[in-house]
């Protein structure tokens, strides 16, 4: 796509009224081996607005409904006695993807020489891009799961779990897009899915934190984990956390912030105990985080080294009066 249509998509898309022709073009679009012409896409369904919401869930949904009456509708047109209508025929054909393959097979054995060749050519076609096609598909779930909880639309939670599950078998690259944006969109959709459905991407989140050290995802996954405000985070960022062989300091200060926003008294202590750690960058940020909770820096200068025993007992009193138990009681 030029550059210049790609800056009039979004216009173009408020001049043309009739969404049911412009959003299904647009998802096709989702799956382009084109960032830019993704992200464009994507744009314009934004814009779009709620209009687009059960368009964005069935796409999520890989709902193939009807595919085997279309396939069959244009397979019938590979007999046209026009060349053109032959060949438009055989390009949607193609566009429909691996969906189509199932039912596509049931026609190589047509009677037709020339339908039976389009077919044999199409399959082996749809083979060759199969793994492109696997690529596009995760990028096109991370782009609907983004989308959908943008629009806060709580009732898709289950398909973007389940897109999250899709995710396994994919392409890396786009397969991470996939399972980091699925999590983002949950913690979006937070105030509307289960505690269930929040527990199910929380431990997405926490399997992803495993797996990947580059900034984008850990920020964005840890950022998540906060948002989603479910206890079976804490222990194991309480863990990351106290974890001296963990060297990424930014890492650390992400796990500080989920486990304010959590709030769980545990994860709040772990925090504060960073105070009295031999790394400066580490109590500074422990400093930063407990003040904005707690109103008060505690008279603690991080740079001075760790925490002083009578500052630090500000701590513990302040934790005490805020969780209503003792310092020292073992938390579950």
């Amino acid at each position: 796509m030029s550059p210049v249509l790609a800056n009039l998509l979004p216009l173009l898309l408020c001049l043309l009224p009739p969404q049911e022709e412009v959003v299904p073009a647009l998802l096709e679009r989702l799956q382009s081996a084109d960032p830019a012409e993704r992200r464009t896409a994507e744009r314009a369904l934004s814009e779009a607005g709620a209009s687009a919401v059960p368009a964005l869930r069935r796409a999520l949904a890989r709902d193939d409904a009807g595919i085997e009456e279309r396939v069959d509708a244009l397979v019938k047109k590979l007999a046209s006695a026009t060349w053109k209508e032959r060949e438009e025929a055989t390009r949607a054909l193609a566009r429909l993807g691996g969906a189509a393959r199932p039912r596509l097979r049931t026609h190589e054995a047509s009677t037709i020489p020339e339908v039976a060749w389009r077919v044999k050519s199409l399959l082996a076609e749809l083979k060759e891009l199969e793994t492109g096609e696997l690529a596009g598909a995760m990028y096109a779930d991370a782009a609907l799961c983004r989308l959908l909880g943008a629009a806060g639309d709580g009732p898709s939670a289950d398909l973007i779990l389940k897109a999250i599950a899709r995710a396994a078998g994919g392409s890396p690259d786009g397969a991470l897009d996939a399972r980091r944006s699925a999590v983002e969109a949950l913690a979006a959709l937070r105030p509307s899915i289960t505690p269930e459905q929040a527990d199910r991407a929380t431990e997405e989140g926490l399997k992803l934190l495993a797996e990947q050290r580059d900034r984008r995802t850990t920020g964005a996954v840890l950022r998540a984990l906060g948002k989603l405000r479910s206890p079976a985070a804490t222990p194991p960022l309480a863990l990351l956390l106290e974890d001296a062989s963990v060297k990424d300091l930014h890492l650390k200060r992400g796990a500080m912030a989920a486990l304010l926003a959590l709030d769980h008294p545990a994860g709040v202590r772990a925090v504060a105990r960073t105070l009295r750690s031999e790394e400066p960058y580490l109590r500074e940020a422990a400093v930063q985080t407990l003040s904005a909770a707690a109103g008060s820096d505690f008279g603690i200068d991080p740079s001075a080294g760790p925490a002083p025993e009578a500052a630090f007992a500000k701590v513990r009193a302040w934790w005490e009066a805020r969780y209503k138990r003792s310092w020292d009681d073992e938390i579950r």
